[in-house]
């Protein structure tokens, strides 16, 4: 398959159950994410560093082809992740200014997503 789009309106299309089961799913989603406070979405839309973060947190459960999770679940791992990506990036810094200052950035950003109530 290359990156040119075929049409397939009327030859692919979902059966009854299928088509239930999705939207159940985008039903499932809808709520959950009405159910997300807006303070943490403006807050990481407004914060580019966040929003990288989260980007490359998603991409990497789909990388690693993880299933779903509940939003707790994935809250507490995305936490665990900044965690350990600012770490990381300490532990290659020489000077203690450098570390310093990714220290201060990784805890900022973990004492705002622990302050918020989701």
């Amino acid at each position: 398959m290359d990156a040119v789009y075929e049409n397939y309106t009327g030859k692919a299309n979902f059966t009854p159950a299928e088509s239930s089961r999705v939207s159940t799913m985008l039903t499932s989603i809808g709520k959950q994410f009405n159910s997300v406070s807006a303070d943490i979405i403006n807050h990481i839309s407004n914060d580019q560093e966040a929003l990288d973060l989260v980007m490359i947190y998603i991409n990497s459960r789909v990388r690693e082809n993880k299933g779903r999770v509940s939003g707790y679940k994935m809250a507490a791992e995305f936490i665990q992740f900044v965690h350990d990506r600012y770490q990381k990036d300490i532990d290659s810094k020489k000077s203690e200014k450098g570390k310093a200052s990714a220290n201060e950035k990784k805890m900022r950003l973990i004492k705002y997503l622990l302050s918020v109530n989701v």
